[in-house]
C-alpha cells in the first residue's frame, strides 16, 4: 500500500548573494546532483520508456545513491533509479522514478526580494519565509510504501538540508568572485581579451602563430639577432679607396638580422 505525502522547506540565503547566482546553480543539473551526498554516480540518459508525454522534453539522469538503512552506517545499500530535470524561469523541477513505487516530485524555486526590488507576496501559511532577502523554496510531493515513507522522508530531508548549505558556499564563493571582477574589470573586460592584449604587445618577437583556441595563440618561432664576431679596425680613419674594396670584399664579417616582419628565412644583410 502507498501513500503520499507533501511537505515545503524554507532555506533563507545570506546577505550579499544575488538572485542569479543561485539561479545559475539551480540551472546547472551536474552541479545540483553531485552537491547531494547521497549521489555517488551519475550518467545522462534518454527519456525512459516510462516518462510521461509531457517530460520527454527533460533532460534525464540514471543516478546512484548510496544509502544507510540503519544508524552508524550498519547496513548499506545502493539505489539506482532515473530522475527528469526541467529548468524553470524561477528555479528547477525534478520527477524521480525509483524503484519499490518511490515517486518523488520537486520544486526548487528562488523567491522573496532583494533590497530595493518590489515586496515579492507570501503565500498564506507558509511558515518561516522572511519578509525581506532571498530564499529557497523546496516543495515535495512525494508517493512511497506506507512502510517506508517515514524513513524516505527522514533520508531526502536530512541529504537535501546538507544540499542547501552546501550550495549557499557555492554561491557565497560564487558571488565574491564576481564582485572582485567587477572591481578590478570596471568596464567589463573579459579576462580572456586581456589575455589577447597582453599576447598582442610581444608580436614584436614572434614571426608566426597558430590559433590553438579562442583568443589564444601560441608561437611557431621566434626571431633572432644572430652578429658574427667583427673586428675593430686599428685606426678610425679609412680612405675612400679601402672603403670602397671593403664594401665588394666577400669575405668580411657581416651582420645578420631576422625581421619578424619579413619572411624568416629571407634575412636582411646590412654592413657596418
Amino acid at each position: 500500500m502507498s501513500k503520499r505525502t507533501t511537505y515545503t522547506t524554507i532555506t533563507p540565503l545570506p546577505p550579499g548573494i544575488s538572485r542569479q547566482t543561485v539561479l545559475s546553480f539551480l540551472h546547472d543539473h551536474k552541479q545540483i546532483i553531485d552537491l547531494n551526498p547521497l549521489i555517488k554516480e551519475r550518467h545522462i540518459i534518454r527519456p525512459p520508456s516510462h516518462a510521461a508525454p509531457d517530460e520527454l522534453h527533460c533532460v534525464w539522469y540514471s543516478l546512484t545513491d548510496h544509502v544507510s538503512y540503519l544508524p552508524g552506517r550498519a547496513a548499506t545499500g545502493e539505489v539506482i533509479y532515473t530522475c527528469a530535470f526541467n529548468n524553470l524561469p524561477n528555479g528547477v523541477q525534478t520527477h524521480c522514478y525509483a524503484p519499490a513505487g518511490l515517486d518523488i516530485r520537486e520544486r526548487w524555486t528562488v523567491n522573496g526580494s532583494l533590497s530595493g526590488e518590489p515586496r515579492q507576496a507570501v503565500e498564506p501559511g507558509l511558515k518561516d519565509a522572511p519578509s525581506t532577502g532571498l530564499y529557497i523554496r523546496e516543495d515535495v510531493d512525494m508517493t512511497c510504501n506506507i512502510i517506508m515513507i517515514s524513513f524516505v522522508k527522514k533520508t531526502l530531508k536530512d541529504s537535501h538540508a546538507e544540499l542547501i548549505e552546501r550550495l549557499k558556499l557555492r554561491a557565497q564563493v560564487a558571488n565574491g568572485r564576481q564582485s572582485t571582477n567587477t572591481a578590478i574589470y570596471p568596464h567589463a573586460i573579459a579576462p580572456m581579451d586581456t589575455t589577447t592584449t597582453a599576447i598582442s604587445t610581444t608580436d614584436s618577437c614572434i614571426s608566426n602563430t597558430s590559433t590553438i583556441g579562442p583568443g589564444i595563440t601560441k608561437p611557431t618561432s621566434t626571431s633572432t639577432t644572430k652578429t658574427t664576431p667583427t673586428r675593430r679596425a686599428a685606426s678610425t680613419s679609412v680612405s675612400p679607396k679601402k672603403a670602397k674594396a671593403k664594401a665588394h670584399n666577400p669575405s668580411h664579417p657581416r651582420t645578420i638580422a631576422y625581421s619578424p616582419h619579413h619572411n624568416a628565412h629571407t634575412p636582411d644583410l646590412s654592413i657596418p
